[in-house]
């Protein structure tokens, strides 16, 4: 394998012209406007990926903030909350059932209870109906141990 190589001693004065062919001067000017225009395409390329690579810097900042807020959000609500030192509201239930009166089938009690149900503590009223009996009404007051 071999390579062609040519070198040229240039030597400076005042007088020295160079004396190009009407065809090497068209192919001259041609190639230094190609060069000139690639050198503009080519800063221009240069800005546009300088522009996408901060662009991409900046959603990729914008997407980390959205993730810790997503990660933080309940102690943040949290956090929130005890500041402003809000209270659980308390919760309305009802229940309905069918209870026995010791471990025998019969008679069977029909019972029903509404509470006010806060967080450790409930109110409420229960009523019991006995088929061959009077009917049981109380008030009822619960504390949750667990």
């Amino acid at each position: 394998m071999g390579f062609k190589a040519i070198s040229q001693n240039v030597t400076q004065s005042k007088d020295s012209v160079v004396v190009l062919s009407e065809k090497q001067a068209r192919a001259v000017a041609t190639d230094l406007v190609r060069y000139d225009f690639l050198k503009n395409v080519a800063r221009e390329q240069e800005k546009r990926i300088s522009n996408f690579q901060k662009v991409i810097v900046k959603l990729e900042n914008t997407i980390s903030i959205k993730d810790s807020i997503i990660f933080y959000q309940k102690d943040y609500i949290d956090a929130q909350n005890s500041i402003l030192k809000i209270k659980p509201k308390p919760e309305f239930h009802a229940y309905v059932g069918v209870q026995s009166a010791g471990f025998t089938i019969n008679p069977p009690l029909f019972s029903g209870r509404v509470f006010l149900e806060y967080k450790k503590i409930n109110f409420g009223i229960q009523y019991v109906g006995i088929p061959t009996l009077n009917n049981q009404y109380g008030l009822l007051v619960e504390y949750k141990l667990f």
